[in-house]
């Protein structure tokens, strides 16, 4: 399976997800667009290093020292991107959380996408 491939759909998958959940909440609460959208920002970036840090967790897998530090990194990623914007605004804090949301099922998804799209590969006549 290829990790790279799982990690870029995952990561696009979930940018898509808490865009359009962004999206619902700026239409809710329009007056604090500015933060939550700048919220959203620091959240994607976090996600991505939170699930650069689950890949690299992943490749660790027969070490459990390594696993376990990769994992705390990407738990750390994650509670410094809600944390740093809370200390602006709740807005922003709500921006950042939404990209956490649904990381683990896209991931789980985009795991499973990659092994289907293996498997059908290798049935391919040949």
């Amino acid at each position: 399976m290829d990790r790279r491939r799982v990690f870029r759909n995952a990561f696009l998958w979930n940018a898509l997800v808490s865009a359009l959940m962004a999206g619902a909440a700026l239409y809710a609460r329009s007056g604090a667009r500015g933060w939550l959208a700048a919220g959203w920002c620091i959240g994607v970036a976090a996600s991505a290093a939170a699930l650069a840090c689950f890949c690299k967790a992943w490749a660790a897998a027969p070490d459990g020292t390594a696993v376990t530090g990769w994992y705390l990194l990407r738990v750390a990623a994650m509670l410094a991107a809600v944390a740093g914007t809370a200390a602006f605004s709740m807005e922003g804090a709500l921006g950042a959380i939404l990209p956490q949301l649904a990381q683990g099922p896209l991931l789980a998804a985009a795991m499973l996408w990659e092994e289907r799209r293996e498997h059908k590969k290798d049935e391919r006549p040949h």
